[in-house]
């Protein structure tokens, strides 16, 4: 009996020994979890703890159960839940990352203008774009001869934004300013108003440019304006010296001053010479009128001569 008392305490003992070293070869084991995604450089996150970004291996891990996260901005969260046994100490996780999108739709007037987000054309109006990632982005609506219509946007959740571009001419505006004002603009020969005065929605090109004003010389140019452009002209008028202003009755009449064709009444001119003129009028069914006129130096001289109908012939009785 003695004996076999000894023997059951010995098997007891080798049963406990085994136990322990079971024991202890179990929570001895260790395992890892080998993390990739697409996108890499994506934040890994075990159990809420980050441990760095992808691809990574996150060694020395017990045997159990760990939650791994993916992150990465612009993309939804990804969420496994691994187990790390005996038999699998070694596990791996790929996370594809879904992006998180919105949805933008842009219109314009006038329409089919070129859409470009973040520089990069995305096609013509109306347009409707769903695959833009969460985040900041540059909208620019370009059309030639407009100007370029942009908005920044900000799309922190899923959502449908819609854009309007109302695109302005890319038009020229010409300001005209006189020193003294009130002189009266002349822009290829139509009469615009007086200075100072702002002309828009001008087409680029090149455009003749005069101003005149009683009692001083009229100025002339020839400006150029490009598409965009604001031109201002700040002009000081030349007082006139002597000027000479001749009209008719009927007005229409052609004009010869020394012989030499004029134009029409009223006839107007400025810093003329002095000295004397020969000054001819003819007008169909009119008398022409001849005279000499004498200009002096600063003086305004202003003529107006009356014509004489010619009779009209009365045809015979047969």
């Amino acid at each position: 009996m003695k004996n076999k008392g000894i023997i059951l305490v010995a098997v007891l003992g080798v049963i406990a020994l085994i136990a322990v070293v079971a024991f202890f070869s179990m929570n001895n084991v260790s395992g890892s979890i080998f993390v990739d995604s697409f996108p890499q450089k994506s934040d890994v996150y075990l159990d809420g703890v980050k441990k760095g970004v992808t691809p990574l291996t996150i060694n020395g891990l017990q045997l159990g159960e760990y939650e791994v996260q993916v992150k990465h901005d612009g993309y939804r969260t990804f969420t496994q839940s691994v187990s790390i046994t005996k038999d699998k100490p070694k596990v791996t996780v790929i996370a594809n990352l879904e992006h998180v999108t919105f949805v933008l739709q842009v219109s314009s007037y006038p329409t089919e203008a070129e859409v470009y987000v973040d520089g990069i054309k995305k096609g013509l109006t109306p347009i409707t774009i769903d695959d833009l990632p969460l985040g900041e982005h540059f909208v620019e609506v370009k059309k030639q001869d407009f100007a370029i219509w942009s908005q920044k946007i900000d799309a922190e959740s899923y959502k449908v934004i819609q854009l309007v571009a109302t695109l302005q001419p890319q038009s020229v505006s010409l300001s005209v300013n006189s020193t003294p004002p009130g002189a009266t603009v002349y822009l290829n020969g139509k009469n615009e108003g007086v200075t100072p005065i702002v002309i828009n929605n001008l087409d680029a090109g090149k455009y003749d440019l005069r101003l005149t004003m009683d009692g001083y010389a009229p100025y002339e140019e020839q400006i150029t304006v490009n598409k965009g452009e604001e031109v201002e002209r700040n002009i000081t008028l030349k007082k006139a010296s002597t000027v000479l202003s001749i009209d008719s009755r009927p007005t229409g009449a052609e004009i010869f001053i020394n012989g030499k064709d004029s134009g029409k009444t009223p006839f107007k001119q400025i810093n003329v010479k002095p000295g004397t003129y020969k000054v001819k009028i003819v007008k169909n069914g009119y008398l022409p009128f001849v005279t000499q006129i004498t200009i002096k130096r600063n003086q305004t001289k202003n003529f107006v001569f009356p014509l004489l109908k010619l009779p009209q012939n009365n045809p015979s009785n047969p």
